[in-house]
């Protein structure tokens, strides 16, 4: 359910000479989930794992947020396409669809 774990901006622009460094950032926002050990994995099309995010940001008391680069965990920028990306609570999932376009 969006209302509760989305991406923007999507799709994410990257290397985009126009766009500043904030704006070729994915950040994940969700509400009205309450955990201290959650976390974000994103996968690719082929449900291969590219990146991990345990770094998440508290907005407000039933608001939090992540920020991901468009880079995987080798640090190498990911490729044009789809992404699955799964929010994990510990006892739930939540999953949401991001689009990354390279201008290169």
């Amino acid at each position: 359910d969006s209302n509760y774990f989305s991406a923007y901006p999507n799709p994410l622009y990257i290397d985009e000479p126009h766009y500043s460094a904030s704006k070729q950032q994915a950040r994940f926002y969700y509400k009205d989930i309450v955990s201290s050990s959650a976390y974000i994995d994103i996968f690719d099309f082929n449900m291969d794992k590219v990146k991990h995010l345990d770094q998440v940001y508290s907005i407000s008391d039933s608001e939090s947020e992540a920020i991901w680069n468009g880079r995987n965990d080798y640090g190498i920028q990911c490729a044009n396409g789809v992404y699955f990306c799964r929010l994990s609570t510990g006892s739930d999932y939540y999953w949401t669809k991001l689009v990354i376009v390279n201008s290169k």
